[in-house]
């Protein structure tokens, strides 16, 4: 824990409270000091501290296994912060044991982590991200309070964040299957204690019935449903529903017990017979045999997979198959995500079920090894050969422009470059899997349906300095320009750029009270990430969250369109690029702008190049797009 005390005080306390053991890291003008205290069952080996962090090598009771754990106070300022996170990767780089990392982090790992005052900084939210990736940490979650943090302060400015967090390698979940995390109520400071507990009873809960994946697999399936639902059942027409869905539930249990049974215990069989078949002379009749063992085991294996993944919530083929530790560990954070631990009753008390013996977890002690699937063997095979071209070209460089070349530079753009063609393949695959006529983009403006509003957005992006200039334009359902923004921001892709666009036309959605709004952009890959639920890259994951969780707050509807019905957005984006756009747009546009509009409701004919570059040295030919009316000498149109 964080603390101000001095050593003397923090004994008295540790006494009182019973504590054997302890560490401190003394205060230093006004920043805290650290605390550790334990219990002498719990064998403390202290390797190192600082003023921000206690890591030290922890031996439980219960486990023969030693593991690791760092206690985190990590610095207030961003810049130091930065500093602070490479300690914790060479940590991780260095590390062989099962690793706990707990504490105040002061940093939220996505936007819907903080609540109240400005917007999370979306930079260092994306570092606080790849941290955690770097370290290979998984959140552990929690239970009680979303926030662990406030000011204390009253009205709009109250801020509530989750700055405190236990995160763990894979080989601690593992270690520690029941392991849950609590938030505590805040009493005497700003921020709540967390509370670890390694262990605890699961009660088990009745099995609640879902319809399994795998049954899908099956042509029995169909018949047996047909037949339960075809069965009588007297009664009104809702009591009949419900009648006829029990008996389908009670038909396919039989029938799942029947036909499946457990799936593990026959691959286990048929890998056995398949070993045995494979190990005598070739004959017809021993190949058939084979090639029959082989489908059955192929269909088996597909109805595991399909059984896991379905409870797992994780996209197996972006994460690595059933077989691997980390699909294991998650498996297991869904279910403590799902166990009740406490209950509330009548009277607000809540109840806790420590004396309830625990429920078995059925696990599998020997799982038979995977062989690399072919989306594994080809990331393989892509990353060496992107490594090998760019090493090539810096190769080059060296010899014939004689540049110096640094060789951990080229790994990384290497690995960028697979990093971004292996996105627009899955993106790709995954449309191509879902629609069997993909959409095509629309091509001319479309007014919004009455009472509704429509969002076009667009970047203009500089070659030098990796800027760029954004523009969201907001129009009612009479094609006028009503509201709208731009600003300038550095950003490392194209995706990046038209993504904050993006999500900055959320936020001017959210903001328009109960309207319903529609998005447009004519970045494909964008809208894409955004009206979907596919897995986004780690460099656009904050932006995407963000986009997501006011889509699901506002309903917004995302839809992509050509460039030329997007032309208002892509030329406020461009004129601010140039430096060419009034601070009062909105309500005095230049006349090209106003011809866009017009042309967009009504047709009127596009502005010549040469007119656009004339009205932007005669700031006296603006105007309201909302008037009838133009100024003298402008190259624009009057509303009809």
């Amino acid at each position: 824990m964080e603390t101000k005390n001095k050593r003397n005080a923090l004994d008295r306390i540790k006494r009182s409270l019973k504590f054997d053991g302890s560490c401190y890291v003394e205060s230093e003008g006004m920043s805290g000091g650290l605390a550790l205290w334990w219990k002498a069952e719990v064998d403390i080996e202290v390797r190192f501290k600082t003023k921000n962090l206690i890591r030290c090598l922890v031996r439980w009771p219960s486990s023969s296994e030693a593991w690791l754990t760092t206690f985190v106070y990590a610095p207030p300022i961003p810049k130091e912060r930065v500093i602070f996170w490479n300690s914790l990767r060479m940590v991780a780089k260095e590390n062989k044991l099962p690793w706990l990392c707990v504490g105040d982090f002061n940093e939220v790992a996505s936007m819907w982590e903080k609540e109240g005052g400005s917007d999370g900084n979306g930079r260092r939210i994306q570092n606080f991200q790849q941290l955690i990736s770097d370290c290979n940490w998984m959140d552990l979650e929690f239970k009680g309070p979303a926030f662990t943090w406030s000011n204390n302060q009253g009205g709009t400015s109250n801020i509530r964040e989750r700055l405190d967090r236990a995160m763990a390698t894979v080989s601690w979940r593992l270690l520690y299957p029941k392991a849950q995390v609590f938030h505590e109520a805040m009493v005497g400071s700003d921020h709540s204690p967390l509370l670890i507990k390694v262990s605890i009873p699961l009660k088990k809960v009745p099995y609640r019935f879902k319809f399994e994946s795998l049954w899908a697999t099956s042509d029995e399936c169909p018949d047996i449903i047909a037949k339960a639902w075809a069965s009588e059942c007297p009664g009104s027409t809702m009591f009949k529903l419900r009648s006829k869905l029990r008996k389908c539930q009670e038909y396919l249990r039989e029938w799942s017990k029947r036909t499946f049974g457990d799936n593990r215990d026959k691959i286990k069989d048929l890998t056995e017979k398949l070993r045995i078949i494979q190990g005598l002379p070739y004959d017809p009749e021993n190949f058939e045999l084979q090639k029959a063992l082989t489908k059955d085991l192929e269909i088996t294996l597909l109805r595991e997979e399909m059984y896991v993944h379905q409870r797992s919530r994780v996209n197996w083929l972006q994460f690595g198959d059933k077989n691997t530790a980390f699909f294991h560990a998650t498996l297991l954070q869904r279910r403590q995500r799902n166990q009740m631990s406490t209950i509330r009753n009548e009277q607000g008390s809540w109840l806790k079920e420590e004396n309830n013996s625990p429920s078995m977890l059925r696990w599998t002690s020997n799982i038979i090894d995977s062989s690399p699937s072919l989306k594994e063997a080809a990331k393989v095979i892509g990353k060496v050969a992107f490594q090998a071209w760019f090493i090539w070209k810096s190769r080059n460089s060296l010899v014939f422009n004689h540049e110096q070349v640094d060789p951990s530079s080229t790994i990384i753009r290497a690995a960028k470059a697979q990093s971004e063609y292996e996105l627009i393949n899955a993106v790709q695959s995954q449309v191509l899997d879902h629609c069997d006529d993909p959409p095509l983009a629309i091509s001319a403006w479309r007014k919004p349906t009455p009472g509704s509003f429509k969002i076009n957005c667009d970047v203009a992006m500089k070659r030098e300095g990796l800027r760029a200039n954004a523009a969201v334009v907001v129009r009612n359902d009479r094609g006028e320009l009503t509201d709208g923004t731009t600003y300038s921001f550095k950003c490392s892709s194209v995706l990046q750029g038209e993504l904050k666009a993006i999500r900055k036309a959320c936020f001017l959605a959210r903001d328009m009270c109960a309207v319903p709004v529609t998005i447009e952009s004519d970045n494909k890959t964008t809208i894409l990430l955004s009206a979907s639920e596919l897995v986004p890259p780690w460099e656009v994951y904050p932006l995407i969250m963000d986009i997501r969780a006011v889509k699901k707050q506002r309903n917004l509807e995302f839809i992509w369109v050509k460039r030329s019905a997007n032309k208002v957005a892509h030329r406020v984006a461009s004129l601010a690029a140039k430096g060419k756009l009034l601070l009062d747009w909105v309500a005095n546009s230049l006349a090209s702008l106003v011809s866009l509009l017009l042309h967009d409701v009504i047709s009127v004919p596009l502005p010549s190049p040469l007119d656009i570059e004339n009205e932007v040295n005669e700031p006296e030919c603006l105007t309201s797009v909302g008037s009838s009316t133009l100024c003298e000498g402008s190259a624009g149109y009057p509303l009809a």
